[in-house]
């Protein structure tokens, strides 16, 4: 939800949704963070109903970094750019 939350207020300073799909929905915060939601939700059941497959716990921690350095950049963005 953190990443919504920096999205909605990064794009205010010109910057732009990468999710071509979540782009149809930008101007809509309310519609956006609900579907930016069900999405991440949709994506941590189908990983846990998966996680006793080989790779699932690697790619997991790669998802995880992934949201990480993304968080980190949005925050570097949030105090560069206001």
């Amino acid at each position: 939800m953190i990443d919504g939350y920096f999205t909605l207020h990064n794009i205010r300073y010109g910057f732009e949704e990468a999710n071509p799909f979540l782009k149809n929905f930008i101007n809509h915060n309310l519609y956006f963070l609900g579907i930016k939601y069900i999405i991440t939700v949709v994506g941590i059941l189908s990983i846990a109903l998966h996680r006793h497959f080989r790779y699932v716990k690697v790619i997991m921690g790669l998802i995880i970094v992934g949201y990480l350095v993304l968080d980190i950049y949005q925050v570097i963005i949030l105090l560069t750019h206001g």
